[in-house]
């Protein structure tokens, strides 16, 4: 036989610029941190900053959340690529005015987004993830996060601190899923966005998942199926069902081992499978309706089943972690909350699971483990 012959990946694609990039990370590092170094000393330690100034870079840091999500809108991060560009170039493409994406691409800059160098502005590994071509795109999670519905909800969110309802009933009578089912453009946004953020997850969760003794795997509310191809797909010898509301299913990707069913977790005579995943679901949902998805589940689950609840796992102390600013969203958009270890410890007890202990990944998330006894 011939040598095997090895394609170069072109210049454009990412495998290349992956390649590329490693022999200047180095330099890009030390560049990033001489830009960074005032901001990320006085983000790490507030000490550092007087009483008054703490409170002022709290109070205006809203405007950075919102200028991330007006670039990643407007597809900013598609007309910036390794190479400087200057922000009047940038701004042509991107059809927008000049003074205003540089100023927009400067404050994002002190939070590691985008890099200025020789008069232009150039990719972090961060603002990468805004291209609408990366592999592990974060553009549409970032544009739902400022939809009119999750941007207005953020306004009233006084509502919530006075009665412990979602601030989101106030922006609309239906709450989050009515809105997004009235504006299906935003909902297809928002199915993107969950779609994106689980590209980031499914290493960590296949690192640490255990299926051994597995012959079914159920992903419950596991959209489109991404993840339960990339399981199926690590394991040979095992089938997948994938089960979501019946639209959802019906656009789901194609796989030969997975079998997909619709049908909807608050009603009886959910799948039995092996092993079940609920993947950032039950942080939706108040304790009341969590413990009813439990229990269907643990209605329908066979004898040693095993259930993995793939979420954050909030910290007891005051160690600063992304679950409690999610913990906020959840109270202003959903309703539901997030929780630590020994809250889902709880659910599990309460709904006939039993609890069987928490696995940490590499990431903020954890595998929370129950089986059926």
């Amino acid at each position: 036989m011939g040598r095997k012959r090895t394609l170069r990946p072109s210049r454009r694609s990412w495998q290349w610029r992956c390649r590329r990039r490693i022999s200047r990370r180095h330099k890009a590092t030390r560049l990033g941190s001489r830009q960074m170094s005032a901001f990320a000393s006085h983000s790490a330690n507030a000490n550092y900053l007087p009483p008054s100034a703490q409170l002022m870079q709290l109070s205006l840091g809203h405007y950075a959340a919102r200028c991330l999500h007006i670039v990643a809108n407007a597809g900013i991060a598609d007309h910036i690529d390794d190479t400087p560009r200057t922000s009047a170039a940038i701004a042509a493409d991107a059809k927008v005015n000049a003074d205003a994406v540089h100023r927009i691409l400067r404050l994002l800059a002190m939070h590691g987004l985008f890099e200025y160098e020789a008069g232009g502005w150039r990719h972090t590994p961060a603002s990468e993830l805004l291209r609408s071509d990366h592999p592990m795109s974060m553009r549409a999670f970032a544009a739902m996060i400022g939809d009119p519905m999750n941007w207005q909800a953020l306004a009233v969110l006084e509502h919530s601190l006075r009665t412990g309802a979602p601030a989101a009933e106030q922006v609309h009578r239906g709450g989050i899923w009515g809105y997004y089912a009235e504006h299906p453009e935003l909902a297809r946004q928002f199915d993107a966005a969950m779609t994106g953020k689980s590209h980031g997850d499914i290493q960590s969760l296949l690192q640490a998942l255990d299926v051994k003794g597995v012959k079914t795997v159920a992903d419950i509310a596991g959209g489109r199926g991404h993840l339960l191809r990339a399981i199926l797909d690590a394991h040979p010898n095992i089938n997948g069902i994938l089960f979501d509301q019946p639209d959802v299913v019906a656009n789901a990707i194609e796989h030969p081992r997975m079998t997909k069913i619709g049908g909807d977790f608050f009603k009886p005579g959910l799948p039995s499978a092996d092993l079940y995943l609920l993947t950032n679901i039950i942080h939706d949902w108040a304790d009341a309706e969590s413990l009813s998805i439990l229990k269907n589940l643990r209605a329908s689950a066979p004898s040693g089943a095993r259930l993995v609840v793939f979420e954050l796992a909030l910290p007891d102390g005051p160690e600063p972690h992304p679950a409690k600013t999610l913990d906020v969203l959840m109270l202003a958009i959903t309703g539901g909350r997030e929780r630590t270890a020994r809250e889902y410890a709880a659910l599990f007890t309460a709904s006939g699971w039993a609890e069987a202990g928490v696995i940490p990944t590499q990431g903020p998330l954890a595998l929370h483990m129950a089986q059926a006894a």
